[in-house]
């Protein structure tokens, strides 16, 4: 919650935030499938689609995209780094891939955010 009483959550149907205010839902992240190389990645809009680093974001099916995409944005959310902050959200969207390439899907306390990049949400 910031200063003016703004709410800002990642959205989960288990738990209804209805009851602090009028919701406003919108998505920080997509999932698209890329025809050519037959692969899906996680798609941040407010990066360029150059920016995107492919073996971070590109998964071979729909829900190991869909995981990875859930674990980095909790991840995101925890440690206060904004995915449209490049330098940031790189390192650490870099440890959440290792983590989750090794299986581990748990959201961790990350100590890279070095230059700055706070969370929108």
């Amino acid at each position: 919650m910031d200063p003016n009483g703004t709410v800002r959550a990642l959205h989960y149907d288990d738990m209804d935030l209805g009851f602090v205010g009028p919701k406003q839902i919108g998505r920080a992240s997509e999932i698209r499938f890329d025809e050519i190389s037959q692969t899906f990645w996680v798609d941040l809009p407010q990066l360029t689609s150059d920016s995107h680093p492919a073996f971070l974001l590109r998964f071979n099916g729909y829900d190991e995209a869909r995981r990875f995409e859930v674990f980095l944005l909790e991840t995101c959310a925890l440690n206060h780094v904004n995915p449209a902050y490049e330098g940031t959200f790189y390192r650490l969207a870099h440890e959440v891939r290792t983590r989750f390439d090794q299986g581990s899907e748990e959201v961790f306390k990350w100590n890279g955010a070095r230059d700055g990049g706070g969370c929108p949400f």
